[in-house]
């Protein structure tokens, strides 16, 4: 799934630079990504959904709780960061991680299926961040939880 689009574009520009030095300069300010992780309380088997999954950083954190049974579905809009995700997926082996390129909060990208949404650092940079909460709350099954760590 490919959404091309001015914010997607422009978000691609910013990470041309940025995604070769992000996840060695991000711990100095991007604080409890890990925090969020427990605060969700993933279990065995979940689905989750990470918006804005940037480098994939937080995969091996979500693997670790949901196991080889759960599934990631990771999406991103900026070219830079999925393709360095894409290089984290392979040398890691990771099967069970789907890569989606597009912006995120004009359609549920698994409506009703998630156990629960994931926004590290993203939401903030999201222009129209109410319609992304509303698409993240129909990714949803009953019980699902939403984790949010940001800026503001």
């Amino acid at each position: 799934m490919s959404s091309v689009s001015a914010h997607g574009n422009a978000m691609s520009r910013y990470y041309a630079w940025h995604s070769g030095i992000y996840d060695a300069t991000r711990w100095a300010f991007l604080f409890d990504r890990d925090a969020i992780l427990e605060d969700l309380g993933l279990a065995r088997g979940e689905t989750v959904i990470e918006i804005g999954c940037g480098t994939g950083r937080n995969f091996e954190g979500i693997l670790r709780r949901v196991g080889q049974e759960g599934q990631i579905v990771a999406v991103d809009c900026a070219a830079p960061m999925i393709a360095r995700c894409a290089t984290r997926i392979q040398k890691l082996g990771l099967k069970n991680v789907q890569l989606i390129d597009v912006e995120y909060g004009i359609a549920p990208v698994l409506p009703g299926g998630a156990s629960a949404v994931l926004m590290s650092y993203s939401l903030s940079m999201i222009p129209r961040w109410e319609t992304v909460l509303e698409c993240a709350l129909r990714e949803l099954k009953p019980g699902g939880r939403i984790g949010v760590v940001d800026f503001c």
